[in-house]
């Protein structure tokens, strides 16, 4: 099942957003799910990875570190919350933590690659970024976990918690509780299933063919083209957030066109 070898995730590097459009529009609806980083650099890591590492927590202090985040979450939630996952759900949890900007295990995908461009544009001020991952074709390389019929996306609530099978290994989620913001974002989790692997790590261990995960990176000079496009299909921090913060984070690409109109006008 692992193989520790050369398996390296491809690069695509493109300075149009007709090459962009090549690039996926093969990938069917659902078929494919799609991560934007403002940054080409970055890895694939989530805030959890990021916490310990600035905290320096040891391998054998992870898994204490995580159950007193999502319990210390769980205690206060109810002042919060109206409706709460049932208790032993720990996915929906850290979903829920996900959303409210607590570090967790999880990462945010998107089943729209138009939504994922927006995020990778939005604050970048260098080349970046957008992750491409089909599920199904990860899932063939654990067969032996993942059914040949059947959903794709697991809501099996004790999933991370799986050694009967390969313990290092992807799961895609999508929440039973939709808030407002998940839905415009056509938005889903990937988790991982060890603390001892980082995503990137993992990756690498998969024995893969077909490039069920591929990057493309976007030249730092084609953000306007790209939030430009975006705009006239009505994504937007304005429509992805819809509430007041998100219409004030739109704000700041006025000065985009602002900076046009006063060129053209001198």
């Amino acid at each position: 099942m692992f193989d520790f070898s050369k398996n390296k995730m491809t690069i695509d590097i493109i300075s149009s957003w007709s090459e962009f459009e090549e690039l996926i529009r093969e990938h069917t609806y659902r078929d494919w799910i799609y991560r934007g980083q403002s940054c080409a650099k970055w890895g694939l890591e989530s805030s959890l990875e990021r916490t310990f590492k600035d905290y320096e927590i040891t391998d054998q202090d992870k898994g204490q570190y995580e159950i007193h985040l999502l319990e210390k979450f769980k205690a206060h939630s109810s002042l919060f919350l109206s409706n709460a996952p049932e208790k032993n759900d720990k996915l929906e949890w850290l979903s829920l933590m996900q959303h409210h900007g607590a570090p967790t295990r999880l990462l945010d995908w998107s089943f729209s690659p138009y939504v994922a461009c927006f995020f990778a544009a939005d604050h970048a001020n260098s080349d970046f970024a957008v992750f491409c991952l089909n599920p199904r074709r990860l899932a063939g390389a654990d067969e032996n976990y993942y059914p040949t019929t059947g959903p794709l996306y697991s809501e099996d609530e004790d999933i991370l918690k799986l050694r009967k099978y390969r313990d290092r290994f992807f799961v895609t989620y999508e929440p039973k509780f939709v808030h407002q913001r998940a839905l415009a974002q056509q938005g889903l989790f990937t988790a991982v299933t060890t603390y001892q692997r980082s995503y990137g790590k993992i990756f690498e261990e998969y024995v893969l063919s077909n490039r069920p995960i591929f990057k493309i990176v976007f030249k730092a000079e084609f953000r306007k083209e790209c939030i430009d496009r975006l705009k006239k299909m009505n994504i937007s921090s304005t429509t992805l957030f819809p509430d007041l913060d998100g219409f004030c984070s739109s704000l700041k690409h006025d000065f985009l066109y602002l900076l046009s109109d006063l060129a053209s006008v001198e």
